[in-house]
């Protein structure tokens, strides 16, 4: 039954509210700014990332033979698969560098490869 009551209460204010006109925050309405007034700096930006092209470089046999695990920084997987043509991505914009783990059938390494103007170039002796 109290449940009941505090649901009531709270509909009940809300609604005393609505008919009422409360303020939040008790600012002055004169000082709120239209669209139009508002200055927005330059180099503001709604993207919330930004594209990437990651490449392989090195002998084409090697590069043929080799998968890639490309992986951003908190670990998220972003491509699993073949590097013989560019492959396209879109990546946080707070990402600088890539980490890229490279399988052939004779080894296995881990690569940082930098992010360098919507590029990484992964060398491959």
């Amino acid at each position: 039954m109290n449940v009941k009551r505090l649901i009531n209460g709270a509909a009940g204010a809300l609604l005393a509210c609505g008919l009422m006109g409360c303020e939040a925050g008790g600012e002055d309405q004169a000082s709120e700014r239209t669209l139009f007034e508002t200055q927005i700096p330059e180099d503001f930006t709604f993207a919330t990332t930004k594209g990437l092209t990651v490449t392989a470089e090195g002998d084409p046999a090697g590069i043929a033979q080799t998968l890639a695990e490309i992986r951003i920084g908190d670990g998220e997987l972003v491509h699993r698969g073949p590097l013989l043509a560019p492959v396209q991505l879109a990546i946080p914009l707070s990402v600088e560098s890539l980490q890229v783990t490279l399988r052939s059938n004779t080894h296995e390494s881990v690569v940082d490869v930098p992010v360098v103007h919507g590029r990484a170039v992964i060398e491959m002796d």
